[in-house]
């Protein structure tokens, strides 16, 4: 039976479940507070987001790192529609109920003069659930009550050295007495900043084992969702709904003196499973080892100002590096929004990273509403300092309707981009650029990089340029990618590969259509006719692919008769498709039937 892909669709119902902790959506420049590296200054750039038109990349059937896979069995396209906070928790070593502004009309407040340690004797206060986490032990657990509301009325710092990596400090929600089972999240507002500062303000102070779940964080446009700073690993964020802050989320780097024990970096943390929402300035900002953005929903972030603001901004804290980060599984909507239209990058890196992997997102746009510096997502040098992406994987994601670049990466080295779906309605753009923009003179230089196995579809009202790759480098490789022109725009190309053949190992086993348009195979070559007496495509196809529903963006090959069938490279395609399904006789473009 052929493979559909599953694009999630976010209901009402399941923002209502989000809000009960029955669902969790699976789904930058600036740091507030503390001092230290703001963890990616992108007012330093060079060149602004509008200009400019892990495994090992190249080599036979490198595979592109597919053991690099995250979730084990996880081929999600946006987030996974089945994800679950579970129950609400019923027991905690401390409990805290308030009713402020926004709670349940049930809702029953507690006392900070009880004990804390009953459901029947919460504390009050927000305060009173800081300090009392200050003295949790390791694998303790306090918790705020389902349909209450509460803000800080001081410090928002919440420190603790006794929780331990594999027995963290948990905060999180509780299923109250007086409740009746319809209650939402637990609201911890701020109009004046932030909710949690996780870091200390002194000397960098190594601290580990946090856990966060199931709360609605809620801002005033000012301030720091959940703030990370000065050496704090092994964090969890899971399921919760952050809106409303100047920045949603922050990792950033540390004071510049280090207490022993602390290496000033904060790493292995994950924010899982959370819808973020609605701020101003950022959505996510930072990265560091082992961090990962895995199956969150984001929405209308980086409304602050155009191009310099994003949903989620990938960067390096302390400027030593990020290894092994992870982007997968997000669904990316509404992104920097200026006058009803998109005008930032919603997915965006700089700095230096290795194995970065991002997999499995759904970035788009209405059709119509991108504006030319609304690129999709793009992993680029844009900093005064060398910069660089070592074997960096974009994989089965899909990105709709967004502005000149789909996907583009610079200073990128053994960089695979596969298995992508790219759908563009209308503009002129580039779908995939390797390099997307002029990098600096310390950056590394784009090269190695494998594209293969994307399908690239520009409707009637779109123009431009599928695949653009090679301005510097070498051993290039463009196979098996499927590609679908409906314009009459003349202003098209196929490919765009301007170096000399000497730089390119292979291109072959591609199909572009575009019956419409007297554009061109390759850029200023002509046909696939004239282009392969170059030597490259002897094997490619300019036929119609057959895909099985353009209009419900299906865009598997609709029977066994399609030239896409079979008919991909033998060996320098991708081992599985944009499903996850293993590839035998390969078939061109994302989808294997």
């Amino acid at each position: 039976m052929r493979k559909r892909m599953k694009t999630l669709t976010v209901t009402l119902q399941e923002i209502k479940q989000c809000k009960k902790g029955e669902f969790g959506g699976g789904e930058e420049e600036e740091t507030p507070g503390s001092g230290g590296n703001s963890g990616g200054n992108e007012e330093e750039e060079e060149n602004s987001e509008s200009g400019g038109s892990s495994g090992s990349g190249g080599g036979e059937n490198s595979g592109g790192g597919e053991e690099n896979s995250g979730t084990d069995g996880d081929r999600c396209i946006g987030v996974p529609s089945n994800l679950s906070a579970g129950a609400v928790p019923t027991t905690a070593d401390y409990y805290v109920c308030d009713c402020r502004s926004g709670a349940d009309s049930d809702c029953v407040a507690g006392s900070d003069a009880n004990s804390g340690i009953s459901p029947s004797q919460p504390f009050q206060t927000y305060e009173a659930a800081r300090q009392a986490f200050a003295s949790l032990s390791a694998n303790q657990t306090i918790a705020f009550c389902q349909g209450g509301s509460f803000a800080p009325s001081g410090s928002t710092t919440w420190v603790n050295t006794n929780c331990k990596k594999d027995s963290p400090c948990t905060v999180q929600n509780y299923a109250a007495p007086w409740g009746s089972g319809d209650e939402n999240l637990p609201i911890l507002s701020n109009s004046g900043g932030g909710i949690f500062d996780l870091s200390n303000g002194g000397d960098s102070q190594h601290e580990e084992g946090y856990t966060f779940r199931s709360l609605d964080l809620r801002g005033n446009n000012v301030g720091v969702g959940v703030f990370i700073f000065n050496d704090v690993d092994d964090i969890n964020l899971e399921f919760l709904v952050i809106s409303d802050f100047q920045i949603g989320v922050q990792i950033a780097g540390a004071n510049p003196n280090h207490l022993p024990g602390s290496d000033g970096e904060s790493k292995r943390i994950s924010l899982y499973g959370s819808r973020i929402l609605n701020n101003s300035g950022q959505g996510f900002l930072g990265g560091g080892d082992d961090v990962s953005i895995d199956s969150n929903y984001f929405e209308n972030n980086g409304f602050e100002g155009p191009t310099f603001y994003h949903s989620i901004y990938w960067a390096d804290p302390n400027d030593t590096g990020t290894d092994r980060g992870i982007i997968r599984c997000n669904e990316v909507y509404r992104s920097t929004q200026q006058s009803g239209s998109c005008s930032g990058t919603p997915v965006v890196s700089h700095g230096v990273h290795t194995d970065l992997l991002v997999e499995g997102n759904y970035v788009h746009e209405d059709e119509g509403t991108a504006a030319s510096n609304c690129w999709g997502m793009t992993f680029d040098s844009a900093y005064l300092g060398p910069e660089e992406f070592k074997r960096l994987i974009i994989r089965r994601n899909k990105v709709e309707n967004l502005g000149d670049i789909a996907i583009g990466c610079t200073s990128c080295t053994d960089a695979v981009i596969e298995n992508n779906l790219i759908i563009k309605d209308s503009g002129f753009s580039t779908g995939i650029a390797v390099p997307n923009r002029a990098r600096g003179t310390d950056d590394a230089i784009t090269t190695r990089a494998t594209v293969r196995n994307n399908t690239v579809y520009f409707g009637q009202n779109a123009s431009g340029i599928a695949i653009s790759i090679g301005t510097e480098g070498d051993g290039y490789t463009a196979t098996s990618n499927a590609i679908y022109y409906a314009g009459s725009n003349s202003a098209w190309a196929c490919f765009d590969l301007p170096l000399s053949s000497t730089s390119y190992s292979a291109v072959d086993n591609n199909l572009c259509y575009y019956p419409n348009s007297s554009g061109e195979w390759e850029f200023g070559s002509g046909d696939l006719s004239a282009w392969s007496s170059s030597g490259f495509d002897q094997s490619s196809q300019e036929r119609e692919p057959n895909f099985s529903d353009i209009s419900s963006d299906d865009f598997e090959p609709d029977n066994v008769s399609s030239p896409l069938v079979d008919t991909g490279h033998p060996t320098l395609s991708s081992r599985e498709d944009i499903t996850g399904q293993t590839r035998s006789t390969p078939d061109i473009g994302a989808f294997e039937l």
